[in-house]
């Protein structure tokens, strides 16, 4: 809901005009913003790399995997072997990516590990995040001034953890 509500007020241009990579960064930024606190909730890790990995990544899937995958949806009603071919070319496409992106996020830079954010961090972050909502549709002047609590917020209570973490698996053969 974040995107449905936000880029609007974010990217006022109406449809007609076409500024493509201003709107990839609204986009962007504000799937950052909305799902950030979410994630460091429940995963206490933020990565450096999803960004920018949003940026490229979203619109190459809208404008080729996904319709090319749909593309061979509908060859598979005509021929199944067509169908298997395009798919195949998708799924090798999707393997090369899903390839760079492990190996980015391999790096040790690339992600960041906290302590779980409380509970009331993460209402007062939406908080003045639905509040920035509020101001901008009035078109006040002080959403400079929410945008610098939304960023003050963000770094409050949010220790760093440099430990490494460590997830154990227990197979008891069952």
């Amino acid at each position: 809901w974040g995107l449905i509500v936000f880029v609007p007020i974010f990217h006022p241009h109406p449809p007609t005009v076409k500024v493509p990579i201003r709107l990839m960064i609204c986009v962007t930024m504000i799937a950052q913003l909305f799902s950030i606190p979410v994630l460091l909730y429940y995963f206490s890790q933020f990565s450096f790399l999803s960004p920018l990995a949003n940026f490229f990544l979203v619109p190459f899937f809208s404008l080729v995997i996904i319709p090319f995958g749909f593309a061979a949806l509908l060859v598979g009603l005509i021929h199944p072997g067509f169908a298997y071919l395009m798919s195949r070319g998708l799924a090798e496409l999707w393997h090369l990516i899903n390839h760079v992106v492990e190996k980015w996020s391999s790096f040790s830079w690339a992600n960041l590990y906290i302590e779980k954010p409380s509970l009331l961090w993460l209402v007062i972050y939406y908080f003045v995040l639905l509040s920035r909502i509020w101001i901008m549709k009035e078109r006040v002047k002080i959403w400079w001034i929410c945008l610098t609590l939304l960023v003050v917020f963000q770094s409050i209570g949010l220790p760093i953890n440099q430990q490494k973490v460590v997830v154990t698996f227990l197979d008891v053969g069952q």
